[in-house]
Order: C-alpha cells, then structure tokens, then sequence
C-alpha cells in the first residue's frame, strides 16, 4: 500500500478505501488477496475490506497482536510461505 498512502482521496487505515484499491489496480478482488501487517490499522484494515490477513509480530501493536484476530500469526516476513498456505486453503 506504500504509493498509496499520501493519496488525499482515499481514506487512511483502518478504512479498507486504500487496499480495495491497491487490489483493484492489480485485478484481482478481496477473496483473492491478502494483507500482511503489523499494526491494529493494518489488521482492521484487511477485515474492513474483506482480505485475508496476516498479522507479523514485533511490529507496531501495543498488545498481543494474536488479540487483533487476524486470520494467521507469523513471527517474522521467515513465515510467509506459511502464511500463504494458510490462505490457499482458507479460500
């Protein structure tokens, strides 16, 4: 989502206006992505736009990030493959 970020007409995360449209540019829809983050916005983020998302510890959450409810839990960028199986069979 970086070059999306300072764009003025779109809404910041938590809202989903700037995933939905980082997914759209790429062609595919919500069931077809998925969002790794490390924060709370990021986490809500995903869920408000209906992706599939995947939670990175150690990152920029006040809690447990296990408590945000995301759909999978990875310890470093190391789980991502991981992460990624969770999804195919998630979907």
């Amino acid at each position: 989502l970086g070059d999306q970020e300072g764009r003025s007409d779109l809404a910041p995360k938590p809202a989903p206006d700037m995933l939905l449209h980082a997914i759209s540019h790429v062609g595919v829809g919500p069931a077809d992505a998925l969002m790794v983050g490390d924060s709370e916005s990021d986490i809500a983020s995903a869920r408000a736009a209906g992706v599939f998302s995947v939670a990175v510890r150690g990152g920029y959450c006040d809690g447990p990030i296990e408590d945000l409810e995301p759909d999978v839990v990875i310890d470093s960028l190391h789980g991502f493959a991981e992460a990624v199986e969770a999804w195919r069979r998630h979907g």
